[in-house]
């Protein structure tokens, strides 16, 4: 149908699905963007807190789960 430029976190489901190839292999499509856990500097941090910067980091970490 055309040509697209897009993030693998928007494409990854249809990469692997085979709906869309990638072309222009040697141009990988990285975002250096990032998402940042902000929360008061405390000595007793809320467990609800942690337990949910810590399922955020597994989800959306180095690699993300669309790049495994």
């Amino acid at each position: 149908m055309g040509i697209a430029k897009c993030a693998t976190w928007i494409a990854y489901e249809h990469l692997k699905r085979g709906e869309m190839v990638q072309v222009l292999e040697d141009y990988p499509l990285i975002d250096e963007a990032a998402i940042w856990a902000v929360y008061p500097s405390s000595r007793l941090l809320a467990p609800k807190v942690r337990a949910f910067i810590d399922y955020f980091s597994n989800c959306y970490g180095n690699p993300p789960y669309w790049d495994k």
